[in-house]
């Protein structure tokens, strides 16, 4: 639709921030898991291929999966590797952005397991608690031309 207008489209010189203000747990959960069943209404087919960006849990799935095998020392190996790729990815974002680290390398996991938490609950139901209010999270409308099936 831009092209369209005989605009461009391209991407900006800067990189957005965003300062989540929450100070509490449950208000920070309550904050993302309403972010999470936003998108999922949005894009669904995305949010749901977004399980893939988790491998720290993976990892952890795989330790409990092998715990019973002879495979214990394999999923291990495999678990500080991507530990390790983990850390660099989010150290090296934050050097590349100039920012101070965002968060202890050693709460990785836990990070990711209550992100995790967040996706899975997503799929959980449809509402949200925003300003106070309990409001259903419903598929947008369609977009301008768009032919409803």
């Amino acid at each position: 639709m831009v092209r369209a207008q005989g605009l461009r489209v391209a991407l900006a010189a800067t990189v957005p921030a965003t300062t989540v203000a929450e100070i509490t747990l449950p208000a920070l959960l309550r904050h993302e898991l309403r972010w999470a069943r936003t998108t999922r209404y949005l894009a669904p087919l995305g949010f749901a291929a977004s399980v893939v960006q988790y491998p720290l849990v993976w990892a952890a799935l795989a330790i409990l999966l092998a715990a019973a095998t002879a495979g214990m020392l394999w999923a291990l190996t495999i678990a500080a590797m991507v530990w390790a790729a983990r850390a660099c990815a989010a150290s090296g974002i934050d050097a590349a952005l100039g920012l101070p680290p965002s968060l202890p390398i050693a709460l990785l996991p836990l990070r990711e397991a209550l992100s995790f938490g967040i996706l899975l609950a997503a799929f959980a139901g449809h509402r949200v608690l925003w300003r106070g209010e309990v409001l259903a999270v419903a598929a947008p409308p369609p977009f301008a031309g768009e032919q409803l099936p």
